[in-house]
């Protein structure tokens, strides 16, 4: 699946409203209409997910590493169904790995609203990796020495093992 960081769930809206609204709501909240290139990840694990949690939350300037984030996600088959063009780009966040998984997505705002009416329409939902599910990742031998959170490189998998890559 493919993610998007999100100000808040709400933004996303609620099924209280018709999906027209919530489409027009969502799209103006989360698209804005000067741009046409926006930043996404490809997550394909649990593992994935953390690591771009770290990398979003290590770009905070006051954060901590266990803040939540919110986020919408869409398939590739939901992008390719309304002709978003996906091209792998670098992040740029602390974790090389996150950055690996860095995706820019290219559309304008017909297919952005396609693109929202399509998840909207099968329900659903924001999401949120809570400040307990952050917690349990950061305990996680897995990422004892991530770069994002220790600041300290070279032992960090991402930088020493991590080799896949989209681009």
């Amino acid at each position: 699946m493919y993610f998007r960081k999100i100000p808040r769930r709400s933004h996303w809206g609620t099924n209280v409203d018709s999906i027209d609204q919530r489409v027009s709501k969502t799209v103006g909240h989360l698209f804005k209409e000067e741009n046409s290139v926006f930043s996404f990840f490809l997550a394909k694990t649990v593992e994935d997910l953390a690591r771009i949690a770290f990398g979003l939350n290590s770009t905070r300037s006051m954060g901590s590493m266990k803040e939540q984030i919110d986020f919408v996600s869409f398939s590739e088959s939901e992008f390719n169904s309304t002709g978003v063009v996906v091209a792998g780009t670098k992040g740029a966040t602390s974790c090389d790995g996150a950055n690996m998984l860095h995706v820019d997505v290219s559309a304008d705002i017909k297919k952005l609203e396609q693109l929202c009416r399509i998840a909207m329409e099968q329900n659903r939902i924001a999401g949120r990796l809570s400040e307990s599910w952050m917690k349990k990742q950061l305990d996680s031998p897995k990422f004892a020495e991530c770069h994002a959170v220790t600041g300290i490189s070279n032992r960090c998998e991402c930088v020493v093992n991590y080799t896949r890559s989209i681009f």
